[in-house]
Order: C-alpha cells, then sequence, then structure tokens
C-alpha cells in the first residue's frame, strides 16, 4: 500500500497503533476505582503508577468528570498542605516496554521527535510538569505546562526533540522510557524544562506542587505519545482491544469483574490429600508473572469442600498457562478425582497475575 503525506507533514497512510501509552483513556481500572490514601508502588487506572517517597500524601481515583468524547479520567487530590524534602519523590507514571520503544532510536544519531498530548483540569492555575527518563534514570526531559482556568479542561501538546545519547533499552521487554507526572517532587529532582538532562529528573524548576495545597486536585485522560512533531487526534480503540493490552501487564480474575458470590476460577484433579489445578490467563504477560489471590476460596472435589491453599511450588510461565498446586483437598478424594476452585460467597474474590515493568 502506498502512504500519502497531508498538507500539515502526517503520514496518513500509518495512523494505527501510534501511540506508544496503553489505558491513555483511563478506561480499565482492573485492581479498583479509589484509593483512600496512596501508597508508593500502587496502581489504579491500568499501567499508571502512583509513586511517593510520603505515604498517604494523595489519593486517586476514577471520575466521570472527563472532556467530551472520554469516559473516565484519573483524579489525583492532594490530602495535606505538605512540603516535601529536596529527596522527595511524588509523582505517577507509565513504564513504556522496550520492544514498544525501539521505532524512537533514542540513544542514537536518528532519534526521533515525539509528541505528548493529554488533557488536563486542575483547581490549581500555572506552571505543572513532568518529564520523560531512561530505565537507567541517568538521562530525563523535564517538560512544562500552563493550567490557564482553574476547573477546566485543558488540552495540551508538547513537542520532545529526541535524545542522542545516554543508554536507552532496545528492543528487550524491560523499561524503554517512563512517562512522568509530577505532583510535588523535591527539589533535588526536578530541573529546567525543554531540555535533556544527565540526571533522572521527575519534573520542571518552578512548577506547582498539587500535594502542597490540601485538597487540591488534578485530572488526567486522553493521554497519547507519538512519533512525530505534531500532535494527532486521540487515538480510541475497542475497549476489548484496549484490556488486551492492559493485560500483558496485568491480568485479574474475579472481583473488578464481577464473577459473583460462587464464581469458578479454576479446575484440576486430586491426587488424595493434594492436587493441581490449572492456570489459563486471557492474554500472554511481559514476563513470568506473579501469582496472587485474596478473598474466600473453596475447592469442591468429589462430595466435599475444603478451604483453598496454595502450595509455594506453584508454576506460572508468561504463555498464559501453568498450573497452582494445592496444599490440602478434604476429605481425601483419591488420585483422579476433578477439583472445581470457585469463590466462597465473597463477590470481591481474585486471582491475580502480575508482569508489571
Amino acid at each position: 500500500a502506498v502512504s500519502t503525506i497531508d498538507p500539515n507533514g502526517l503520514n496518513v497512510g500509518q495512523f494505527g497503533n501510534r501511540n506508544l501509552i496503553t489505558n491513555g483513556s483511563m478506561q480499565h481500572w482492573q485492581r479498583g476505582i479509589s484509593n483512600t490514601s496512596v501508597n508508593d508502588g500502587a496502581y489504579l487506572a491500568d499501567r499508571f503508577s502512583m509513586r511517593t517517597s510520603n505515604n498517604g500524601w494523595y489519593r486517586a481515583d476514577q471520575s466521570t468528570d472527563a472532556p467530551e468524547g472520554f469516559p473516565y479520567s484519573l483524579k489525583i487530590t492532594s490530602l495535606g498542605s505538605n512540603t516535601p524534602s529536596s529527596g522527595a519523590y511524588i509523582f505517577f507514571s507509565q513504564k513504556i516496554e522496550g520492544f514498544n520503544t525501539v521505532p524512537l532510536a533514542y540513544g542514537t544519531a536518528s532519534a526521533k521527535t515525539v509528541t505528548l498530548s493529554f488533557y488536563v483540569r486542575s483547581s490549581l492555575a500555572g506552571t505543572h510538569g513532568g518529564a520523560i527518563r531512561n530505565n537507567a534514570q541517568n538521562r530525563s526531559y523535564p517538560f512544562s505546562y500552563t493550567i490557564n482556568a482553574i476547573d477546566t479542561w485543558e488540552y495540551k501538546t508538547i513537542t520532545i526533540v529526541g535524545d542522542t545519547t545516554g543508554t536507552w533499552v532496545g528492543a528487550t521487554n524491560g523499561i524503554g522510557l517512563e512517562l512522568i507526572w509530577n505532583l510535588g517532587s523535591g527539589s533535588n529532582n526536578i530541573g529546567t524544562a525543554g531540555a535533556w538532562q544527565s540526571a533522572g529528573k521527575l519534573g520542571a524548576t518552578g512548577e506547582v506542587n498539587i500535594v502542597s495545597t490540601n485538597g487540591a486536585t488534578l485530572y488526567l485522560t486522553g493521554v497519547q505519545l507519538e512519533v512525530g512533531d505534531t500532535s494527532t487526534d486521540f487515538e480510541h480503540i475497542s475497549v476489548g482491544d484496549q484490556l488486551q493490552k492492559c493485560q500483558r501487564y496485568y491480568e485479574r480474575l474475579g472481583s473488578v469483574g464481577g464473577y459473583g458470590n460462587y464464581a469458578g476460577f479454576s479446575c484440576g484433579f486430586s491426587n488424595g490429600s493434594t492436587g493441581s489445578a490449572i492456570v489459563s490467563m486471557r492474554t500472554p504477560k511481559r514476563a513470568t508473572p506473579t501469582f496472587s489471590y485474596s478473598g474466600s476460596f473453596r475447592i469442591i472435589s468429589g462430595s466435599g469442600v475444603s478451604t483453598f491453599a496454595v502450595s509455594t511450588d506453584t508454576y506460572i510461565d508468561k504463555s498464559g498457562t501453568g498450573y497452582i498446586n494445592l496444599n490440602t483437598i478434604s476429605p481425601n478424594t483419591g488420585t483422579g478425582y476433578s477439583v472445581v476452585i470457585t469463590a466462597n460467597n465473597d463477590a470481591n474474590a481474585y486471582f491475580a497475575f502480575d508482569a508489571e515493568l
């Protein structure tokens, strides 16, 4: 197929999959839609990690307050009037996989210019900021943008020239690039906007600190990062395709998915007093995931019902298959009997598979 160039210099024949950000429209929240007090490393909107050296300084929630054409936004609320220390880090970010950032050619003479665009509103007017940085956290580009009117949705675009130096992860499943929104990191972690620096900065000098004002808010949605010096309309993709992109990094069965009080999770077989159950994820993972579970479960085996407990030698690989070994099946049903794992009158029970960057 022959691509065409429109008058703005955009390659209109190759618009598909141009957004490097996953879940930029804040559609998916597999872990839940609110956190009353964010701790370091928490996730809410899929693929957006909440980071802080000062646990409890802000909360994050799903909001239906969003610009036209978007169902949700990520809402950040400051929980106090806090003054960060010089070394404090308070931000949220998305880490983009190296396989997806290869076309940027960062660290080479061919490094590509990218354009970041998003919709934002805040209760605080003035200069706000963020940054992009590499995996080693020794190359970064602080950026700034201006909130002109409080509590009003505004569309922002920021063009960032490619970094021709530094060490950047190539075609691997590691961190190719991290995109950051700063909420009030300390002076050691901010720098001059608009230029590459040999340090892992998180925001821009002179920006507003959200966490310094009790009740201050920041809403974000429609996040897009694309190659080129011109922003394009946000790339809406189907809700199912977007969920699959999220599930490459994290997948939850149950709970948020509304499985029900006695929903089935897995089937397997008995070895007598122990057994194994097959794990089947919907989407292959970036790397071997960590398996976890929460809630009340039961194992149904023959005429018996026993408490769910998992052995330490559970095996799951990144292809999306594996097994979980069960510590106890009671009563002993004999070798070869089938077993079923279900929720035990608990609509909040879930299995989780975590392969986040």
